[in-house]
């Protein structure tokens, strides 16, 4: 497992801050530590529901618990309250501000909060929390606690407002403070470190205050464009931003910071009045997850994020050619990317891939969700970098997807970057084609060219076929030309005519090349086209339905190994035949019982359940078959090896569901030189020989 985990940069020592001291008088001289909790929520919030509460120790029972990097607050009386405060991952908890909160119950890099109260809860919340106080004894049992927070349920606008005082002398009034910032620097493109500057409760008056920006190891002009002016919180107002402008580059160096100091306070006291901006280096090596979905797309719902470390832990593993990525903040995504059965996840294009861990074994298996997910998926992914540690570790990742769920139309699109500085563009690449040469009839190999982002503006490459073992003219017709991906078009076909013959001779191969893109860079310019032959023994599964028939709906489709895997096997007299790839068929064929399938006319068909008097055929595709059937099979040929496994078959049906007119007709063929019949029609002695037409 290898993990990305940005929080080293602002992860303080036991009982520091991780932002810099308050300041002020939080406590009044002479003041008395006291215990109690605060609650005052707008109406509308899913907690509170507009009500507001005193709590003391004479109202019921208050305790306050510490673990690593969290704290816990209970209340047990008239009613009952849980509140969790939690800093980032790997931090102490201690004084601070703590923005942009997750409900997490796993590690992240964000803080994390969750107030309930009686059964009421929120499934997400945003806001914040500001720690005033927390000192804890040699044991570990919190001492003294103080805390303000804001929570809003579901990002929705009403709030809870609270505070915290566990034997506290910190007295509950309005306070500024500024949160930390990171940003990574970015190429120059535009970049902003956004501080947050809050006030802890609202105001009936106007609060304002003064900020500017401090060099550090950054310095003004070189990394940043300083700014500074005033800011004035409106009546009810508790948050306010402010950006810094970064100076991005390619130059790989240090991660540098500055402050944004805050002065001259109006209407409130400061508690933490500076806090510290880190802008970090991307140009060793970035880690960014982006995401973009069209409006129809059952998983990203017409969203699109970036998403980085500082959202979130990204990590990645590595485990018989795929990689796995999960991202872990206010949402959480899964991404899968496997090479064919028994192939390294490697770079190149990945053409055609399946749903990840249901794909065909000789296909690539791909899976992008959150929550939301696809039953079956189509699309590509192009990996662009690929380097891995001895041990197998993922060192850099570099991943472009394209995935429709269900086959449908609506894509989601994304790219997957894991310390990797190949930069996130619109890239054109051509994916391999392997096609049967059949025997003349017409034959193409299929190149996919596919663009991995959509593009505003028109892009254009060219492209041409060139010899390899194959020769242009003998084996195929030459192609050439120029395509033209329209705004919002990802991928297009070309085709290359294919030259068959009934000559046994080897596997031949040619190029198809790209070259002059315009809008877009080349990724992988050049695919290799491979015309199997198949005159001396071929591997398929082609079927014709009519309209109507339940099975195939009266569509014509063929299958071979290049889209799946086909496997034979005997039981109980009879031949079964299956099929598994982003489609899946089971196919059964038996005689009379107490014979053997030899080549010849088996009439009279019905549904296979097991030997019986009559011959048994049941043909079904992905979760479709008959109740009942009628129909009939021809064995053109069938051969044994000595143990009794299916060495060479060659069979073609015609199966009724159910009684009905409507028929779904095939021919299978299992290492057999006897003729196959093209995608596009069954030729019509078949149609003859089992009864249509």
């Amino acid at each position: 497992m290898a993990g990305f985990l940005l929080a080293a940069w602002c992860r303080p020592s036991a009982g520091a801050s991780p932002a810099q001291p308050l300041v002020g008088r939080v406590v009044e001289a002479g003041a008395e530590a006291r215990t109690l909790l605060t609650f005052a929520s707008d109406p509308g919030d899913y907690v509170g529901g507009g009500r507001s509460w005193t709590f003391t120790p004479a109202d019921g029972t208050i305790t306050a618990s510490a673990s690593p990097g969290a704290v816990t607050v209970m209340f047990n009386g008239a009613m009952f309250w849980d509140l969790r405060f939690a800093a980032p991952t790997g931090e102490a908890f201690a004084a601070g501000v703590y923005e942009g909160p997750t409900r997490q119950a796993s590690p992240s890099t964000k803080p994390g909060m969750d107030v309930t109260g009686g059964s009421n809860g929120c499934s997400a919340v945003t806001g914040r929390f500001i720690v005033l106080e927390a000192a804890y004894a040699p044991t570990g049992d919190v001492r003294s606690l103080a805390i303000d927070f804001e929570q809003h349920c579901e990002g929705h606008a009403p709030a809870l407002f609270g505070s915290v005082r566990i034997n506290s002398a910190v007295s509950i009034e309005p306070r500024i403070s500024v949160a930390r910032a990171a940003a990574y620097e970015g190429d120059g493109e535009p970049v902003a470190l956004g501080f947050w500057v809050s006030l802890s409760e609202r105001s009936n008056v106007p609060v304002s205050v003064d900020y500017a920006t401090v060099d550090q190891s950054a310095q003004d002009g070189i990394d940043y464009t300083p700014v500074s002016g005033a800011l004035t919180f409106p009546p009810g107002a508790t948050a306010l931003s402010v950006d810094v402008p970064v100076l991005g580059n390619t130059v790989p160096q240090p991660d540098r910071t500055l402050l944004l100091s805050l002065s001259n306070p109006a209407g409130a006291a400061l508690a933490f009045g500076s806090a510290t901006g880190i802008i970090l280096d991307d140009d060793s090596g970035r880690t960014t997850l982006t995401l973009h979905s069209d409006p129809g797309d059952g998983v990203g719902l017409g969203q699109s994020w970036t998403l980085t470390p500082l959202d979130g832990p990204i990590t990645v593993s590595v485990a018989l050619g795929s990689a796995m990525v999960h991202f872990n903040g206010s949402s959480w995504w899964d991404f899968d990317f496997a090479a064919p059965s028994g192939a390294a996840l490697v770079p190149g294009i990945y053409e055609g891939a399946g749903r990840f861990g249901f794909q065909s074994p000789t296909g690539p298996g791909m899976t992008v969700s959150s929550g939301l997910g696809c039953n079956t998926l189509t699309g590509r992914f192009v990996v662009l970098e690929a380097q891995y540690a001895p041990t197998g570790e993922a060192q850099r990742l570099a991943i472009d997807f394209e995935q429709h769920c269900g086959g449908r139309a609506p894509a989601l699109l994304g790219s997957v970057r894991f310390n990797s500085t190949v930069p996130i563009e619109p890239r054109i690449s051509v994916a391999p084609a392997t096609v049967y040469e059949g025997d003349g009839e017409p034959v193409s190999l299929g190149f996919w060219v596919s663009l991995s982002e959509r593009a505003a503006a028109p892009v254009t490459v060219d492209y041409a076929t060139v010899d390899q073992s194959a020769h242009a003219g003998t084996d195929y017709t030459p192609v050439s030309g120029t395509l033209t991906f329209a705004p919002g078009t990802t991928a297009i076909r070309v085709d290359v005519p294919v030259l068959g013959n009934t000559i046994v001779q080897p596997d031949r191969t040619l190029h198809l090349s790209l070259t002059d893109p315009s809008g877009a860079a080349l990724a992988f310019a050049t695919a290799t086209g491979t015309i199997v032959d198949d005159d001396a023994a071929r591997t398929l599964l082609a079927f014709d339905s009519e309209p109507g028939d339940f099975i195939g709906d009266g569509q014509i489709w063929t299958v071979t190994p290049f889209d799946g895997t086909v496997s034979v096997e005997t039981a109980s007299g009879a031949i079964r035949v299956n099929f598994k790839g982003s489609t899946w068929w089971d196919l059964t064929f038996a005689p009379p019982a107490g014979s053997t399938l030899a080549p010849g006319v088996y009439d009279g068909a019905s549904r296979w359940m097991g030997p019986s008097a009559t011959p048994g055929l049941d043909v079904g595709g992905d979760g479709r078959g008959c109740n009942t059937l009628t129909g009939r099979f021809v064995i053109l040929d069938v051969q044994y090896s000595p143990t009794g496994q299916v060495q060479m078959l060659a069979v073609d049906f015609v199966q009724h569901c159910d009684g009905l007119p409507p028929a779904l007709f095939g021919s299978i063929r299992v290492n057999s030189p006897l003729p196959a019949f093209p995608r596009e029609t069954l030729p019509s002695v078949f149609r003859r020989h089992l009864g249509r037409g």
